[in-house]
């Protein structure tokens, strides 16, 4: 029986992995403090794919090391042969190539300052059916422009929409959170992917070597 007690580990390395990334990105773009939500908010979806990118590069190094000590632990009472051909066999390139993990983009959820000063401003009827009409005919971008306009000056709707700012912050931080925890899981989907093959090939390999394991 070959033991993966190894390859077991990857589970934490991930969950603490992005554990950290959430505490880089708040100290990177300084999330618990009094932050310009507009300026960081682009900040963070341009970069966040490149943050992901070498955390997952650098977990796919681990699961890799993993799956190749576990299988050399099961190998060592095997023939020189054996063990020889496995490493000729080029499982390292194998689990490479079939690493096929890209992550989503981060979409943010609707500004709830917009929809907020809009209700004050006394435009209901523009925060109930022409919000839906600004959001799907692609206008949504020009209204945020325009509530931001009206934040500059002294109207109700301006006003209302500073007030919504930590609203608006809070809204942001949760869509942070949701998107590295579904990435997570996808990740942990796409490593428990690469296991299985892994172990299923190597299975087919000791088979065709004539090795039965550590106690044979």
């Amino acid at each position: 029986m070959i033991l993966k007690t190894g390859t077991q580990k990857i589970y934490s390395v991930v969950d603490n992995a992005f554990t950290e990334l959430q505490a880089d990105i708040k100290r990177r773009y300084n999330l618990n403090g009094n932050y310009s939500i507009d300026e960081v908010k682009n900040q963070i979806v341009d970069g966040l794919s490149g943050m992901i990118a070498s955390r997952t590069n650098a977990l796919l190094d681990t699961l890799r090391n993993l799956l190749l000590d576990d299988a050399a632990t099961y190998l060592k009472k095997a023939p020189i042969d054996t063990r020889n051909n496995f490493y000729k066999k080029g499982f390292k390139e194998m689990i490479e190539r079939s690493f096929q993990f890209k992550s989503d983009n981060l979409i943010c959820s609707h500004d709830p300052r917009v929809l907020g000063s809009c209700i004050t401003g006394g435009s209901t009827l523009l925060a109930g059916g022409l919000i839906a009409f600004f959001i799907f005919s692609g206008l949504w971008p020009k209204v945020i422009a325009g509530i931001v306009a009206l934040a500059l000056s002294g109207t109700t709707a301006g006003i209302a929409y500073k007030r919504m700012l930590p609203k608006a912050r809070e809204q942001f931080e949760k869509d942070i959170e949701s998107f590295l925890s579904a990435t997570k899981k996808q990740l942990i989907e796409e490593f428990d992917h690469l296991t299985n093959k892994f172990f299923s090939e190597f299975e087919m390999f000791c088979k065709n070597e004539g090795f039965g394991g550590i106690d044979q």
